[in-house]
């Protein structure tokens, strides 16, 4: 049988190559043919014959991306092609013994798509399931890093907030914001580990962000939007817990990823924090997973509570933000939307969620906190230069 005859009356020929004699290296290019019994391959100066009875064939090379031809007659000289095609050279397959033997090699390539498929699918798993112990594997960084290293840290961004946020200077307004927090830090359990340092910014925008180790920092606008203290010491104790919960330095970990592993095997974690400062200015605009938002409004509530502070303030100010939002629907739309709410969104479920939180805390008892927050917003205004 004749191979594949082309519409201009020629035979099909394939692109290929040749390996003169088993101990040589050189290769020849050329053309594979297959017509009149034979398996015929051309090169400028080379010719090799191969007749189609007793023709060996396989797969070779990267991949298998090879199909070789050899025959006892030949004395060691094999053709190959990259083009798999001329595996359905219909004089390839009128010859019985050939056609077996592609077959054999058509189950080959099978194996080898269902070998490939099953890595893929191997390496698929593996990275769903690291993904899936993504945030085991960050708790267990997170653990090797020292509140020290964490307040370095805290400190080095606090250094690059100061370069470009107003900053109060006002010894007034510092002495107010001590004497108003100074009750709530009281019942952090661990206000031994962290220095827990109150900043207030000159900016309208009411907003408040907590650094690594302890460093809050505290938009003169939420406070002035405030009607009661309540409202800001909810807000600071929500604060205070992503602190001692670690989300600002598990959430820049998690950035991190493959050195902050690295440094978990070798045993020093103290390079990870050089390697979050970089990126650390981010954290005035960080938003934290509901799970962090969830375990920080848990711990907070204990604070204030154990504080014998009114833990309603909070829900009470993320209802006013709530409300000043679906108001001013323009205003968000214009990227002036409030700060807080895009960093700590205040869904209408956690609102609830904290509503069932307040049914079951006994509040009769908890007097209204004594501090004098007009005189605060009056200090915040002379600083300002308002009247």
């Amino acid at each position: 049988m004749s191979g594949e005859v082309l519409s201009d009356g020629s035979t099909r020929s394939y692109e290929g190559g040749a390996f003169l004699d088993a101990t040589s290296t050189e290769r020849r290019a050329g053309t594979i043919t297959v017509d009149r019994g034979l398996l015929r391959f051309d090169s400028p100066d080379h010719r090799v014959e191969m007749p189609l009875r007793g023709l060996e064939l396989k797969l070779g090379g990267a991949s298998n991306r090879l199909v070789f031809f050899s025959h006892p007659r030949t004395a060691g000289a094999s053709v190959f092609t990259s083009d798999h095609s001329i595996l359905k050279d219909p004089a390839l397959r009128g010859d019985a013994a050939v056609m077996e033997q592609i077959g054999g090699v058509g189950a080959k390539k099978s194996r080898g798509r269902a070998f490939t498929m099953s890595v893929l699918l191997v390496l698929a798993a593996a990275v769903f399931g690291l993904f899936q112990s993504k945030d085991l594997l960050v708790g267990l960084v997170v653990d090797r890093i020292p509140p020290s290293a964490e307040a370095k840290l805290g400190d080095a961004v606090f250094k690059q907030i100061e370069m470009t946020t107003d900053l109060s200077e006002s010894e007034e307004i510092a002495a107010m914001m001590a004497e108003l927090t100074a009750p709530l830090v009281a019942a952090v359990p661990e206000r031994d580990v962290y220095d827990f340092r109150f900043h207030v910014a000159n900016d309208p925008v009411p907003n408040a962000f907590a650094l690594p180790g302890g460093n809050i920092v505290v938009h003169t606008g939420l406070i002035m939007k405030a009607e009661r203290p309540e409202e800001i010491l909810g807000v600071l104790g929500h604060e205070i817990a992503h602190v001692t919960k670690r989300h600002s330095t598990r959430q820049l970990v998690g950035t991190v990823g493959l050195f902050a592993l690295v440094q978990l095997l070798f045993g020093d974690a103290s390079g990870i924090a050089a390697v979050v400062v970089s990126g650390g200015a981010e954290l005035a605009s960080l938003s934290y997973s509901r799970d962090h938002e969830s375990e920080s409004d848990d711990a907070g509530w204990e604070y204030l509570s154990d504080a014998g502070i009114d833990p309603e303030g909070l829900i009470d100010f993320f209802e006013r933000l709530r409300e000043e939002e679906a108001e001013n629907p323009l205003a968000s739309a214009a990227g002036e939307s409030l700060s807080f709410m895009s960093t700590h969104p205040a869904t209408r479920e956690r609102i609830e969620r904290l509503r069932e939180k307040l049914k079951a805390t006994d509040t009769d008892a908890i007097a209204p906190v004594d501090f004098d927050l007009g005189a605060l917003k009056r200090a915040i205004r002379k600083e300002q230069g308002e009247p």
